[in-house]
């Protein structure tokens, strides 16, 4: 009998955990969502919230049994990025609303962001929420329908709680930029129409209940305030002296931490659970950046061939390619930072290529370079002197060929491979859910 659920409305696909009274996962669904927006020019990144809408939709409904004695939902999810919609038209059950541009968006020009107010929290960027609805604010984009906008995980829990006002928990608030660690937003109106803006409230909160007969979820079960995938993603795996490297579409290394010191950057700070915050290397090159090799290598041989055909990525032979044994002894060296970092950007490269280079070699050395990327911005050193002495895999970071880099790029770490539900996002978000609801 399944007591929680926890929804994570990811980048690439939605997952759905529901586990029972003790914690235990009762049934787990993992659908792509297909959601991308293909436009020009290349730097807008969207997604189609209909699409992401109609897949939670379906994968709730093939769980209908299961979750027919769900008490309470925690809903979590992509970061950083929003979504404006029509909240009268959501109440309907009508998606009167903008693409959901993602934190992967880099759209808005440099100079732009550079006249924005300093927050005194952290850095802001291209993707993050209060960048993007300043901008579009500031060229007149935003369509007079729209009253509202929040994350995709906002967006979904006023639909099944009918809310008309978003309630944003603080976790995701932190990822959008500008404001405080009491839940106050500190742009003006006269750079962001603040009549849009969500309330921010604290991480366990019930913005209300279920209200929605058109989604297989039971009347009245109880509704918490959106939740980070990073934070949902750690929650059962962190503890005193550990630390967790998550790999999946991007990579992040991050530890707990209760002192008052601060951490500059790269490193972030962010609220966590439990009086915690969560010391993060958040890298924009995670599994994508292993991906947009294989593609372009597509793209070219496309290209070049005498045939007119499209080439397209076989992933069963890509995953082959990954999983396959590599030369250790290869003189390859990849800096695969393709997508801009945030902080401390250093430019790709790849050195060695030699004329018997194998295909194998450049994906491994494209995999050990995100390790060794993230070992960059969060050295070993850093972590030792927090008391961190473990590693806890999560994501992909466990599997071929991560996990033997991972090993030799943290030697001396213990290394730690966690069972696949204990590392995904939805089952912490269903964790967080049955435990906060049982205090």
């Amino acid at each position: 009998m399944s007591a929680s659920v926890g929804i994570d409305v990811g980048t690439t696909s939605v997952k759905i955990c529901a586990v029972d009274a003790q914690g235990s996962v009762v049934e787990e669904k993992s659908v792509i969502h297909n959601a991308w927006i293909k436009r020009n020019p290349l730097n807008y990144r969207e997604q189609d919230a209909r699409k992401i809408f109609e897949t939670i939709f379906i994968l709730l409904s093939s769980m209908r049994a299961t979750l027919r004695s769900v008490h309470s939902v925690a809903i979590t999810g992509q970061m950083h990025g929003i979504i404006f919609w029509n909240c009268n038209a959501l109440a309907e059950g009508v998606f009167c609303c903008s693409p959901l541009i993602t934190w992967m968006d880099s759209r808005i020009p440099q100079q732009f962001i550079s006249t924005l107010p300093r927050w005194e929290l952290g850095d802001v960027h291209n993707g993050y929420g209060m960048v993007i609805l300043a901008w579009l604010s500031s060229q007149s984009l935003i369509d007079p329908e729209w009253d509202r906008c929040g994350t995709i995980m906002d967006m979904l829990a006023c639909y099944i709680t009918q809310l008309h006002r978003p309630l944003m928990g603080i976790q995701n608030a932190f990822s959008w930029g500008y404001c405080t660690r009491e839940g106050d937003w500190t742009l003006t109106d006269d750079i962001v129409p603040s009549k849009l803006l969500p309330k921010i409230v604290p991480t366990g909160t019930i913005i209300g209940k279920v209200s929605c007969e058109r989604v297989a979820l039971p009347l009245g079960a109880k509704v918490f305030a959106s939740l980070g995938d990073l934070q949902s993603t750690v929650y059962p795996l962190l503890s005193d002296g550990s630390a967790v490297l998550n790999l999946g579409t991007s990579a992040q290394l991050c530890f707990r931490y209760k002192g008052s010191d601060a951490f500059t950057s790269p490193l972030l700070t962010e609220p966590f659970f439990d009086g915690f915050h969560l010391i993060t290397a958040a890298s924009m090159n995670g599994g994508n950046a292993v991906h947009l090799i294989a593609e372009k290598i597509i793209e070219w041989a496309s290209s070049l061939g005498s045939c007119n055909v499209d080439l397209h990525l076989d992933f069963k032979k890509f995953d082959g390619i990954l999983k396959s044994p590599s030369d250790n002894a290869s003189s390859l060296n990849v800096q695969p930072t393709f997508y801009e970092e945030r902080a401390e950007h250093s430019s790709s490269t790849i050195r060695g290529l030699l004329p018997d280079t194998t295909i194998t070699e450049l994906l491994h050395a494209t995999a050990k370079g995100v390790i060794s990327n993230l070992n960059r911005l969060l050295p070993a050193n850093i972590l030792r002197a927090n008391g961190v002495t473990r590693l806890i895999l999560a994501g992909n970071a466990g599997k071929a060929p991560y996990m033997r880099y991972i090993s030799e790029i943290f030697e001396g770490f213990e290394v730690v491979e966690k069972t696949e539900a204990a590392e995904s996002a939805a089952y912490g978000a269903a964790l967080f859910a049955l435990r906060f609801n049982c205090t």
